[in-house]
C-alpha cells in the first residue's frame, strides 16, 4: 500500500498525540516544584504534544479530522493504561526483586487512571469545537486568536478536571491546579510560533490544497 504525503503527514501527527498521551499517563503521578510552582510531570508533555498538535489537525483538516484524532488518541490511551497495569498485576519471578520498584513507577492508581482519561476527552473535544467555531466566526483570520482561546480555555478545564479528580483529599488542589494553569498557559504561549509553522509548512507541502486559512 502507498500512502500519499497527505496521509503521511496526518499520520505523523495522530503519533505525535498518541505518543504524547501515552507519557501522560506514566508521568502524571510525579509531582515536579520549579520555585513555589508545583504540578505533575505530564503537564509539560501533554501541554507540548496534543493541544498544539489538534490544532493544525484542524486547521488543516477540519474538526471532524481532529476528532477522530481525539478519539483514535483515547483509544490508544486506553489500550496503554490496560497493558501497563496489566503487566503491574502480574506475578513477578522470585528471582526477580524489583516488583515494588515497578509497581511504584508504573501502578498509577484508578484516581489517576481515570482523571487523566476524563481531563483528556472533554478538553480535547471542548478544544477542536472552540478552535472551529473561532474559525468560522473570524472567517478564517485570525490564527493567533483561535490558537490560543481554545487551547488556554482547554488547558484551564484539564487541569481543574484532572488534578481534581486525581489528588483531590491527597495532595493542595488549588496550588497544584493554579501551577498547572500557569505552565500550560506559558507553554501555549512559546508553542504558538509553531503552530504557525506547522500550518504554513503543512499548507505549502500540500500546494495550498487543505482548510488552512479558509472559512469552516
Amino acid at each position: 500500500m502507498t500512502f500519499t504525503l497527505e496521509q503521511k503527514i496526518y499520520c505523523a501527527l495522530n503519533f505525535l498525540v498518541i505518543v504524547g498521551l501515552c507519557a501522560s499517563a506514566i508521568t502524571a503521578s510525579k509531582i515536579i516544584q520549579v520555585g513555589s510552582f508545583v504540578f505533575p510531570c505530564s503537564n509539560i508533555i501533554f501541554s507540548l504534544l496534543t493541544f498544539p498538535v489538534t490544532d493544525v489537525i484542524s486547521e488543516i483538516w477540519g474538526s471532524k479530522e481532529a476528532k477522530r484524532t481525539v478519539w483514535i488518541s483515547f483509544a490508544a490511551q486506553v489500550l496503554f493504561v490496560v497493558l501497563v497495569q496489566g503487566s503491574v498485576h502480574l506475578p513477578g519471578a522470585t528471582s526477580w526483586g524489583n516488583q515494588d520498584a515497578y509497581q511504584l513507577v508504573l501502578g498509577s492508581g484508578p484516581r489517576i487512571v481515570a482523571a487523566s482519561m476524563v481531563a483528556f476527552i472533554t478538553s480535547q473535544i471542548w478544544d477542536v469545537v472552540v478552535y472551529d467555531k473561532l474559525k468560522a466566526l473570524t472567517k478564517g483570520r485570525y490564527l493567533l486568536l483561535r490558537n490560543n482561546v481554545s487551547t488556554f480555555t482547554s488547558q484551564l478545564l484539564n487541569s481543574a478536571l484532572f488534578i481534581t479528580i486525581a489528588f483531590y483529599g491527597s495532595q493542595p488542589v488549588l496550588p497544584l491546579i493554579f501551577g498547572s494553569i500557569l505552565l500550560k498557559w506559558a507553554i501555549a504561549t512559546i508553542d504558538t510560533p509553531l503552530v504557525y509553522w506547522g500550518v504554513r509548512s503543512i499548507d505549502r507541502a500540500l500546494g495550498g490544497k487543505t482548510r488552512a486559512y479558509q472559512a469552516s
